[in-house]
């Protein structure tokens, strides 16, 4: 085992030496003090990797590498760079004269790096940036010049992270933002001259309170806030204008309100409001006007009313409300006129009525109304055109009107006039009298 494990440390130093006349055309590999110590010598030449590089200490050498210093010689990476698992180092230092890097950056389960002190004058990364799994990292120092990155930017698993502010001069982010499960992160502030990004995902920083440090975004193609315990506001996304596809708000148990969203006029896709268990309203969605996917709003066990949806026009997909235990009323669906899908109400076990939804006069679906135990009207409905009434699909009823216990008023005009319409299925019982079976509702619409 010795001589095999002897065979592959000398055939990946002979590897080094071969490719070093071309500058390592084909990648360079370096897991030992020694290596590193003596790249200058071995290749004074060299300041430019026309391939990628790769640091990291293996089980099996030890010689482990505790500083990159003999690397100041770099200009630049043509390809990535990537340097994990050196439990000794503390900063990059060695790396300073390297002002470009043509594909990934990756700093990946360094126990005990503090900064990025190193990178100085890195200005481009042509691919991602991932920082992850670094557990004594505290802050950004060293990206300070940092001003594109082409790729994603992932910031993960950084449990000593306290702050972002040394990437205050990124303006653009190729990919998403993803910003995951860094314990100590209060907010996001140090972002702010990013105006770019394809998406933003924030997620299980049980710290964070805020989002501030994001207000130069105005447009962006997603954004993911979930499992933020502390989380009490979404401040931080002020300018936020337009979301090219979807948004879910999911398990963020301290999260109250909506407020930081308050510019936001259309979502291209879904919005995804979830399991947020203080959230009263869904004020901060006040100018929110079109959302061309479905709108879920789900499991948000004290909410009470919609206040915030005032303006919203249009819905593309389905509406979903479902398992809000305390939501009252619809009130604030006021300004509804079409729903693109189904309309499903569904165990909401304090709503009396449907009252708000006047205006709806199309939804291109089904309906399902199950298991609301307070509902006693289906009048905010009445004016829905029963012909848009149509599950498209043999295995799902056009109507379903179940489990109500306290609703006795259905004979409103939607419903009476879809009841006369051929070939339409319909599954109607275990509601109040007047009610209970379809029967009972011709009767009414009589």
């Amino acid at each position: 085992m010795k001589n095999s494990l002897s065979f592959l440390v000398f055939f990946l130093f002979i590897n080094i030496h071969t490719y070093s006349q071309s500058c390592f055309s084909e990648g360079l590999i370096l897991f030992t003090q020694q290596q590193i110590d003596s790249f200058s010598i071995k290749y004074p030449n060299c300041k430019e990797i026309e391939s990628y590089v790769v640091i990291e200490d293996y089980n099996f050498v030890s010689d482990k590498i505790i500083n990159l210093n003999g690397l100041s010689q770099l200009t630049s990476i043509k390809g990535g760079l990537s340097v994990s698992k050196i439990d000794s180092l503390t900063s990059l230092s060695g790396l300073e004269n390297i002002t470009y890097i043509g594909e990934n950056l990756t700093v990946s389960n360094n126990n005990s790096l503090i900064n990025l002190k190193g990178l100085d004058k890195l200005s481009t990364i042509g691919g991602n940036l991932r920082i992850t799994s670094n557990n004594s990292l505290l802050s950004f120092t060293g990206l300070e010049v940092l001003k594109s990155i082409y790729g994603n930017l992932d910031i993960e698993k950084n449990n000593a992270l306290l702050t972002f502010l040394d990437l205050d001069n990124i303006s653009s982010i190729g990919g998403w933002l993803r910003v995951i499960d860094n314990d100590q992160i209060l907010n996001i502030t140090g972002f702010n001259k990013l105006a770019t990004l394809s998406a933003i995902y924030i997620e299980e920083n049980n710290e964070l309170i805020n989002l501030s440090g994001l207000e130069n975004i105005t447009n962006t193609g997603a954004i993911s806030i979930k499992h933020n315990d502390k989380l009490t506001n979404l401040s931080g996304l002020n300018n936020l204008l337009t979301v090219e596809e979807f948004v879910a708000i999911n398990a963020n148990n301290s999260l109250k309100n909506l407020t930081g969203l308050n510019n936001l006029a259309s979502i291209g896709g879904d919005l995804f409001i979830a399991s947020n268990k203080k959230i009263t309203n869904l004020k901060g969605l006040d100018n929110l006007h079109f959302i061309k996917g479905s709108f879920t709003i789900y499991n948000n066990s004290s909410m009470k009313n919609l206040l915030g949806l005032g303006l919203l026009k249009s819905i593309g997909n389905n509406l979903s409300i479902s398992k809000n235990s305390f939501l009252e009323n619809l009130s604030n669906l006021r300004n509804l006129t079409a729903v693109g899908g189904n309309l499903k109400i569904t165990n909401n076990y304090s709503l009396i009525s449907l009252e708000g939804l006047e205006k709806l006069i199309s939804i291109n679906g089904r309906i399902l109304i199950n298991n609301n135990t307070s509902l006693y009207s289906l009048f905010g409905i009445k004016n829905i055109d029963p012909n848009s009434i149509n599950s498209k699909s043999q295995n799902n009823e056009d109507l379903i009107i179940t489990n109500n216990s306290n609703l006795s008023q259905c004979a409103v005009r939607s419903i009476c006039d879809f009841l006369e319409l051929p070939n339409r299925t319909k599954k109607i019982n275990n509601n109040l009298v007047g009610c209970n079976n379809i029967q009972e509702i011709d009767t009414a619409c009589t």
